[in-house]
């Protein structure tokens, strides 16, 4: 897409007073198959400070802004130097601190003004951008003006380094895997108030996933040294125009602009996922439209990039039920095609605590991960191993626990024997909501469902593993009409033939603390056969 400047920007640059130097970028943005333009400009020497002021022109059209600038870590000539999306603010810049969604670094030299053609109704779409140069006078003036406002330097800023595990135990952690604070633009909450509101609520973690920006991490350290009961996990809501993915984990800015300069959804989901993130699509089918600009995602990805589904965003009694069932159709959909996708829900919460008719609160709903040690690198192996439960509602909704009885094999999310007795137990959470039904679900498809009187409730099914492909397992809780809880998939299949139930490898624990079982068998994921036959408790073999 070819961006057309006005010759303003030249002769405001020539004209403007040394102490601030002003520069006016201006032109016009056509719709067309690709979606993001960029406007070079430069910043002149001695500029300590980078004022880039940004909105949009016509309501009919939607642009985002970015830029582009010198690499803060002098490895490259030009690097991502923050997002603003579609949010119209002033943004300012200087070596040592930026407005949220930013970064610090140098500012002499070649930038670029990154636009997004979000949606465009009126084409061409004009777009003004006014940039300020303050050089040192110019700061130090600001400083004695009340009516200005210059930055100082952010101490918090620097590299992001994991913390050690703030508890080093196996368990089941609480969390939720989608908040957003001030870096996210749109967002209200600073990362210390996230904090404070998680533990105040009894989560052991949240991930934040700020819209294609990685300026919290370089403060997301300084602010875990202060918050030691709450685990703050990196993360990225990567926001195309062909859907949201949440990049649990990642730690490095991953190019969103698809279908500009040679990026592809394929290719930067696998650099995500290469990196060590956990990919999920977030609220996939939410069909809004313009509400939520690229929100819906595109479901002919290939499903192999795929690790886990956000099945719920929003809370279950306000935005998050409207789109729970189509999530979970699409969930099973793609776990019918082999595919071991992992359950996780998340709040979107964008105001901390405050509920709001389109907003959802902080921790509804509730992703607990099982993991040997609340750390960054527990919960991402305890994510990619499938062990996963999510509380629709919130931490207080009832737990429930999904498990294999030993001798039977087990790595990750997958048990390998001719059959298997799994162990679901169901325990009080606290809330309001009484868990009156269990539902025990294979491969999409209720089998059987328990009344659940008194807390705690425990039951088992067993299955035979089906000749060729797998069968899967999962449990919900129900309270009245609406789930409440849901465990991620246990999946069964058959030993290789020859290999004697194991070849000799040990079985692994399969209690309610087991994560990896060990397993000598290559765990293939072939497309699965017709429903297994399956056994309630009781049932005479």
């Amino acid at each position: 897409m070819r961006a057309l400047v006005s010759i303003a920007c030249l002769v405001a640059l020539a004209a403007a007073p040394a102490a601030a130097q002003d520069l006016v970028l201006e032109g016009t943005l056509p719709a067309g198959p690709e979606r993001f333009a960029f406007v070079p400009f430069e910043v002149p020497a001695g500029t300590r400070e980078i004022v880039f002021t940004h909105g949009q022109v016509l309501d009919e059209n939607i642009v985002d802004f970015g830029l582009n600038g010198p690499d803060p870590e002098g490895l490259s000539p030009s690097v991502f130097r923050g997002w603003s999306g579609s949010n119209g603010d002033v943004t300012q810049i200087t070596a040592g601190a930026a407005t949220p969604g930013y970064l610090p670094g140098p500012l002499d030299g070649a930038w670029e003004l990154v636009l997004g053609a979000a949606k465009v109704d009126v084409d061409p779409a004009p777009y003004r951008i006014e940039l300020t140069f303050r050089d040192e006078a110019a700061v130090e003036a600001c400083a004695a003006d009340a009516a200005c406002v210059t930055l100082p330097p952010d101490p918090d800023r620097g590299p992001y380094l994991p913390p050690a595990p703030l508890r080093d135990v196996p368990g089941w952690y609480a969390g939720d895997l989608h908040v957003h604070s001030i870096h996210s633009g749109d967002a209200t909450p600073t990362l210390d108030a996230l904090a404070d509101a998680a533990a105040s609520i009894g989560l052991d973690w949240i991930e934040v996933s700020e819209h294609n920006t990685t300026s919290h991490l370089t403060v997301l350290s300084a602010v875990q040294a202060r918050h030691r009961d709450v685990l703050l996990l990196p993360g990225i809501e990567w926001t195309t125009y062909g859907g949201h993915g949440n990049a649990i984990g990642l730690r490095r800015f991953v190019d969103h602009k698809v279908g500009s300069r040679g990026v592809t959804l394929e290719a930067s989901v696998a650099e995500i996922r290469e990196s060590g993130a956990v990919f999920a699509p977030v609220h996939p089918l939410i069909g809004i439209g313009d509400l939520c600009i690229g929100c819906d995602w595109d479901t002919s990805v290939d499903r192999s990039l795929i690790d886990a589904l956000e099945v719920i965003n929003g809370d279950i009694d306000g935005t998050g039920r409207a789109r729970l069932e189509v999530n979970l159709q699409l969930w099973d959909e793609w776990c019918d095609e082999g595919r071991h996708v992992v359950a996780i829900g998340g709040s979107d919460s964008h105001r901390g605590l405050e509920r709001l008719p389109t907003a959802s609160p902080l921790g509804e709903p509730t992703t607990l991960v099982q993991a040997d040690a609340l750390s960054v690198d527990g919960l991402l192996a305890g994510l990619r191993a499938g062990r996963t439960v999510v509380k629709l509602g919130g931490p207080d909704d009832a737990m429930v626990e999904l498990e294999v009885e030993a001798p039977a094999m087990r790595s990750g999310d997958t048990v390998v024997a001719e059959e298997a007795t799994f162990v679901v137990r169901v325990s009080e959470g606290g809330g309001e909501a009484v868990p009156d039904a269990l539902s025990l679900v294979v491969d999409g498809v209720e089998r059987r469902r328990d009344e659940v009187g008194a807390l705690p409730y425990e039951t088992r099914i067993t299955l035979l593993a089906p000749a060729t492909g797998e069968t899967r397992l999962r449990a919900e809780v129900w309270s009245g009409p609406l789930r409440r809880t849901l465990t991620s998939h246990l999946w069964l299949r058959r030993p290789e033939a020859g290999s004697a139930g194991g070849g000799g490898c040990a079985a692994s624990a399969a209690g309610a603390g087991a994560l990896v079982g060990l397993l000598c068998l290559a765990l293939g994921r072939k497309r699965r056969t017709p429903p297994a036959p399956w056994h309630g408790p009781g049932d005479e073999r």
